[in-house]
């Protein structure tokens, strides 16, 4: 079963993918293209907006963060406010949520490591 608390952490590095505007889907994918070597995708879901460098080098953190700059954490429609960060660099991205797999170079997933929702983490909060 795939952990679903702050904070996830890699040592790979990982490289901004895909960002897809109509689906509101944000990806990173690891670096390291041999092929025999597995991939690790972080994808976003439900992105409502984003800040981001291109490459983070490992290792890296996803964090919850309470805000963010002008950015409110009690906004109407709640979302996770999450960070990615390496090497001095930080990524922020507002989803609804987070599902994090290890894959093929083909796509094909391995494991799921990480999945979480806004609701999920609330229920934690809140002890159900």
């Amino acid at each position: 079963m795939a952990e679903h608390t702050f904070p996830w952490t890699s040592e790979r590095d990982f490289r901004l993918w895909q960002y897809g505007a109509g689906h509101s889907q944000l990806q990173f994918r690891s670096t390291g293209f041999e092929p025999e070597q597995d991939v690790v995708r972080i994808e976003f879901i439900g992105v409502e907006r984003v800040e981001a460098d291109r490459v983070y080098p490992g290792p890296v953190t996803l964090s919850s963060v309470a805000s963010h700059g002008p950015y409110p954490g009690d906004a109407k429609f709640p979302r996770l406010l999450l960070e990615l960060t390496a090497a001095g660099r930080a990524a922020f991205v507002v989803a609804s949520g987070v599902r994090i797999t290890r894959e093929t170079q083909d796509g094909e997933v391995l494991a799921l490591l990480f999945a979480t929702t806004k609701r999920e983490q609330d229920e934690a909060a809140d002890g159900r």
